[in-house]
């Protein structure tokens, strides 16, 4: 199996999805966006995802592409952050949009030597009333439905891979009425 992977732009995936006839957009798989790599591994029974906005969630609308709620077990445990001077560091993130996060792996900047294992659930076929132009409130009823979508993956592979003692918390920003 290939995988064409593209970053999550706007202008760069929308005519990448009219064209493809299998077109699928993964996000939230783990933690990312620069909140992630910041606090990415500080809390041990914490599962973080941090979705920055929701412009997959109105892509996929927008283009009537299918969502894939998909999860990685052991991204947080790759690295361990620090929280040393952990409120400059946040404040140059959301001022310039800069993340100096503070990390350690196994050896230095290599990662620990932990199993990734990805999983993915059912696909989300979510529809506006109006193709290719999605309401507000439709982009945040399927951003609900795709976290929830992402919590009940992540409770069910949770055992099989070591992870029983943690719970899933997924941030995202309320939708921003135009």
């Amino acid at each position: 199996m290939v995988f064409s992977t593209r970053h999550c732009r706007i202008a760069t995936c929308s005519p990448w999805l009219r064209r493809c006839s299998s077109g699928c957009l993964w996000s939230g798989s783990c933690p990312f966006g620069l909140a992630a790599l910041m606090r990415a591994g500080t809390r041990f029974q914490k599962e973080e995802v941090f979705l920055p906005s929701m412009g997959f969630v109105k892509l996929a609308l927008k283009e009537g592409a299918v969502l894939v709620p998909c999860y990685v077990f052991g991204c947080v445990d790759l690295y361990k952050t620090y929280s040393f001077l952990h409120g400059p560091r946040e404040w140059l993130r959301k001022k310039f949009r800069v993340c100096v996060p503070l990390y350690s792996g196994s050896i230095g900047v290599l990662p620990r030597p932990v199993p990734l294992n990805v999983v993915c659930g059912a696909p989300l076929d979510i529809a506006c009333a109006t193709p290719g132009q999605p309401t507000d409130d439709e982009v945040s009823a399927a951003c609900k439905t795709y976290v929830e979508a992402l919590k009940q993956l992540f409770d069910s592979h949770k055992e099989e891979f070591g992870y029983g003692e943690r719970e899933l918390t997924v941030e995202y920003p309320e939708i921003r009425r135009s």
